[in-house]
């Protein structure tokens, strides 16, 4: 029981680590708020908006086989809310709230079983500065720390917190975006005897954006930094796509595929997005 807690644990973190960072697409959101902004202004609309809200569902399948004794497989179901707001032209800030529950489950090679659930929450609040606002080019920078619980049937409940920088640079060539973003995560537990993590990542994404569709092509790279972890990285790539209801509210599907970078470890995860964002 023990040792199925300690995996069951290791598995959330690097589920956790990297998925939600695609999952829960923030950059997406400050950019469809900044072209939306500009648009405006581009036609001399009044007022100029002051902020989106967001609300995102997602299901994850992760499947993983283990050499030593059998296999194991979650279903992880859970969403967030949030909202971004522009205290001014260049700074904005954003705070979020998501929760988390998965069904886990082992089969072991004696033809036994074990079952359990796992439930996370996280409350994220940052800032994030706009260095580059022209029509061609934008960048920004966005600076957060977060709080979250994680639990399990058969470990006791314990709290950890995150602290991440990025930066991304958006590229606007007609209708098209080019996105490409870097990353630095570092994030601990405050209860028990742990060592700090540093996660590493880099993405990009590609966007086409039409008067009412608008698809888009997403790739995320993130690796643990730690001499003691031999760790490859892991990788995510999906589509998406936004339909625009009306010019400020957004409705859309995604789906990302994951997996680590070394084949020797046997494990994928497959995750489906439903997206809701109004621009006010």
């Amino acid at each position: 029981m023990i040792l199925t807690a300690a995996i069951a644990v290791a598995l959330s973190v690097v589920a956790l680590a990297s998925s939600p960072a695609a999952a829960f697409g923030l950059g997406d959101v400050i950019s469809d708020f900044l072209y939306y902004r500009e648009s405006l202004a581009a036609d001399r609309a009044w007022p100029s908006p002051k902020g989106t809200l967001f609300l995102d569902a997602v299901y994850t399948r992760e499947d993983q086989r283990f050499d030593d004794f059998g296999s194991a497989t979650a279903s992880s179901y859970g969403g967030q809310v949030g909202a971004l707001y522009a205290l001014f032209d260049r700074v904005l800030v954003h705070g979020t709230f998501r929760g988390i529950g998965s069904d886990v489950k082992f089969s072991f090679d004696d033809d036994t079983e074990e079952k359990f659930h796992r439930r996370f929450i996280e409350t994220r609040l940052g800032a994030d500065l706009i260095y580059l606002d022209t029509r061609p080019l934008k960048a920004w920078l966005t600076l957060e720390g977060g709080f979250a619980n994680s639990d399990t049937d058969v470990s006791n409940a314990f709290w950890s917190w995150r602290a991440a920088a990025s930066t991304t640079l958006s590229w606007r060539i007609g209708n098209v975006l080019l996105e490409p973003m870097v990353a630095v995560v570092f994030a601990d537990s405050f209860d028990r005897d742990t060592e700090r993590v540093t996660l590493v990542g880099a993405g990009f994404a590609a966007k086409y954006r039409g008067e009412r569709w608008r698809p888009q092509l997403n790739f995320a790279y993130s690796k643990v930094v730690d001499p003691n972890i031999h760790d490859d990285g892991f990788i995510e790539v999906g589509p998406e796509v936004l339909y625009a209801v009306t010019p400020s509210l957004l409705v859309g599907l995604g789906y990302t595929y994951g997996t680590p970078v070394d084949r020797d470890i046997h494990f994928d995860s497959h995750t489906a997005m439903l997206r809701i964002r109004w621009t006010f």
